[in-house]
């Protein structure tokens, strides 16, 4: 499989490291997107930093964070995707980590949440990639 990083739709670099508002309040951070082709559907990896998210109760927990990343998806990435001109059906991820961390690199302290979305009639369908 093929991966490869991109800036889509021509965005500077400077717009992407400005700060996303979430319905959350948190501040998250654009990182990088991977195209990944496969056999029969692109997929797109869409990555943040989140600082503020958590499983103890001092951020923001999951829950709260899926409507973020539903959000990052509908408005952030569904955009660049279809700009794209892609076709069909994308498979998309988005995936959220309290810190940087370089892309397929595992480490148990830094804590990451991620959901699968199928982009089907210029929509975020939850589902399988």
């Amino acid at each position: 499989m093929k991966r490869l990083s991109v800036v889509l739709c021509g965005i500077g670099s400077a717009a992407l490291a400005d700060p996303i508002a979430v319905p959350s309040g948190q501040s998250i951070e654009f990182k990088q997107v991977i195209w990944a082709e496969a056999a029969e559907t692109p997929n797109a990896i869409f990555r943040f930093v989140a600082p503020e998210i958590t499983r103890d109760g001092t951020g923001i927990e999951y829950d709260t964070a899926a409507e973020d990343i539903l959000f990052l998806c509908e408005t952030f990435a569904l955009p660049r995707v279809l700009a794209a001109n892609v076709g069909g059906e994308v498979g998309l991820v988005i995936s959220l980590s309290k810190q940087d961390l370089a892309f397929g690199e595992a480490n148990p302290d830094i804590l990451q949440f991620f959901e699968n979305f199928v982009v089907r009639d210029a929509t975020c369908d939850w589902g399988d990639v």
